[in-house]
């Protein structure tokens, strides 16, 4: 193993552990898997067209092209734990055939982000997290070889359970009168998707549309339309689509603004998105 891939462990792998009053979250599309493990709070976890209810000590995991926010049913107090990880940096410790980030690419878009686990795999999960944490805030000799090896006993026992339960999907639809919006937006997404034109489209007034979202998400129809735009640019870039071209087929009309909008998003610019992403062999 090179030294050097252990001396930007940290930079790679992102920890964060926070508690106390409802943060304002919009959607995330970041260029890195996540791990999302709830201890306390009223969430609901929005994933693509899906939403997953959850209890404390269940988690959800996202790849780079889920866009995703946790949606409160409540003022409760929140406390989470999440890890990010830069794909291809965890990719290079795969074994053979075994690849760490299976449970985050084998299965489709915004399904089985979530996997049931028993009061003693919960436990267990804890614990490694727990772990974890103590290396970064006391950090010991061969700190940084000590978070790779729990790193990687968390992924293999959450790909285990994801081999479990792969055809379980635990999520539930959204609103009825929301399906219908998502499923024309999907379809449309390169097209005029003003609230004129769905209250025109799908015979639903924009003003209450608006609430119904906003209610029922936790975020705007903007924010969500403007996220799955920069989604599909992605994968328009990783097909080998030139900038302008991903810029117009995912629907942005403006072309400064789509370059500002996708480093502010996703941190690189798309021409280096493409790069990246070609590296990543997707």
């Amino acid at each position: 193993m090179n030294q050097g891939h252990l001396t930007n462990f940290d930079h790679h792998v992102e920890y964060s552990h926070t508690r106390g009053d409802i943060p304002k979250i919009d959607f995330h599309l970041h260029d890195r898997c996540e791990l999302y493990f709830l201890l306390a709070g009223d969430v609901r976890y929005f994933v693509e067209k899906n939403i997953y209810p959850l209890s404390v000590g269940d988690f959800i995991m996202t790849n780079p092209d889920e866009i995703h926010t946790p949606a409160f049913a409540s003022a409760a107090t929140y406390e989470r734990i999440f890890i990010q990880l830069d794909p291809r940096y965890i990719s290079q410790f795969d074994s053979g055939s075994y690849q760490l980030l299976r449970c985050f690419y084998d299965r489709k878009k915004g399904e089985n982000n979530k996997i049931p686990l028993t009061k003693v795999e919960t436990a267990e999960l804890a614990m490694l997290f727990k772990r974890y944490e103590q290396l970064v805030k006391s950090p010991p000799p061969a700190a940084n070889q000590l978070k790779l090896c729990c790193l990687i006993e968390i992924l293999v026992f959450i790909n285990q359970r994801f081999a479990d339960h792969k055809n379980h999907n635990l999520s539930f639809e959204v609103h009825q009168k929301l399906s219908p919006v998502l499923d024309y937006i999907d379809h449309h997404l390169n097209e005029d998707l003003s609230l004129n034109t769905l209250e025109k489209e799908l015979f639903i007034n924009k003003y209450y549309l608006s609430k119904l979202f906003k209610k029922h998400i936790g975020s705007t129809l903007h924010e969500y339309i403007i996220y799955k735009r920069l989604s599909m640019a992605k994968r328009y870039l990783i097909e080998g689509c030139s900038v302008a071209e991903a810029q117009e087929k995912s629907g942005f009309t403006d072309y400064t603004s789509f370059l500002k909008m996708f480093k502010r998003t996703v941190g690189i610019l798309p021409k280096d998105y493409a790069q990246h992403g070609a590296a990543l062999g997707e």
